[in-house]
């Protein structure tokens, strides 16, 4: 028996006044810069053949802006009782109606018109109440017209099992604290779930601080802070032990007035310095393990984060 239905959003079946008057305004825009172009034809043949290119023109923006920009996911993983988000792309002045979402509670959180941007936003928030395979399924409208464009469906699979079995720093089972980070690597090693099958790993870290100077006219602009560095590496093989934080972007600049004299000036921005205490003991840094592999279900890759903490 199929699952009980919980929840379904209904998007409203007209758009607000706003979203109608930017999607107009937008093709009145080339409508109108299109016959500015038309006056300076003179001969009436050549406006004939001007109309007609506007048209098709016209037709093919439109066509071009219906299809071009959607970025909608297939299939999506979760966990029973967990909320997710959904993250859905679409081409402008578009708009989405849910129309099942059998066993599953599943709304619109909120949908995003930027008149600067090509795409509308929109994200559905969903939970499962237990594991099995459920689908979304949605209709994609005309927010001038009201007029069903065509509909799509996200397959959700939610699962009580977790890709990674166990990992191992240093040969012990999660640990993720280095207290010996005297030693100039560590070595990490996954071991993943049966179904699950494992396609990389990287490491991220901060390296040693470097300072670069840059000259703008009269301004002279030093910047010091510690660059990202990211790498790959094999399963079981050996990470550089961090042993710098991010810290500070410290930026110092001096300009010369028009009456000559030197001005300076310091600021610091994005302050991320690691913090926070693990076991007792204060943390200094740390590096992200990232993990790609294959899911299960999706067949898709999926990436998720380890952090391996340095502590005093």
């Amino acid at each position: 028996m199929l699952p009980p239905l919980f929840f379904v959003q209904k998007s409203p079946l007209t758009t607000t006044p706003m979203q109608t008057y930017t999607c107009l305004k937008e093709l009145i825009n080339k409508f109108t810069s299109y016959k500015r172009k038309e006056k300076t034809i003179k001969k009436a043949g050549k406006r004939v053949l001007f109309g007609s290119l506007l048209l098709v023109v016209l037709m093919f923006t439109m066509t071009f802006t219906v299809f071009a920009a959607r970025n909608i996911p297939k299939k999506v993983r979760t966990h029973p009782n967990v909320s997710g988000s959904l993250y859905l792309a679409l081409n402008r002045c578009e708009y989405i109606k849910i129309t099942s979402a059998i066993g599953l509670n599943a709304k619109i959180e909120r949908e995003i018109w930027d008149t600067q941007s090509s795409t509308s936003e929109v994200y559905i928030r969903y939970t499962t109440k237990k594991t099995g395979d459920y689908k979304i399924v949605f209709n994609i409208y005309d927010a001038l017209t009201n007029k069903k464009k065509t509909s799509a469906t996200i397959t959700i699979y939610s699962r009580e099992d977790v890709p990674v079995k166990k990992t191992l720093v240093n040969g012990k089972e999660n640990n993720f604290r280095l207290s010996d980070y005297k030693k100039s690597t560590f070595t990490f090693k996954v071991q993943m779930n049966s179904g699950y099958t494992l396609k990389k790993l990287e490491y991220e870290a901060y390296g040693k601080p470097k300072t670069t100077t840059t000259k703008n006219g009269n301004r002279t602009e030093t910047v010091t802070e510690s660059p990202v560095i990211r790498k790959s590496f094999k399963n079981g093989g050996s990470v550089p032990t961090p042993k710098y934080n991010r810290g500070a972007s410290i930026h110092d600049y001096e300009y010369a007035t028009s009456s000559g004299e030197t001005q300076k000036g310091h600021r610091m921005v994005n302050y991320n310095y690691a913090g926070g205490v693990i076991d007792g003991k204060e943390v200094i840094t740390y590096t992200i393990i990232r993990i790609t592999y294959i899911d299960k279900y999706t067949k898709e890759e999926t990436t998720t984060s380890y952090y391996v903490y340095v502590t005093e």
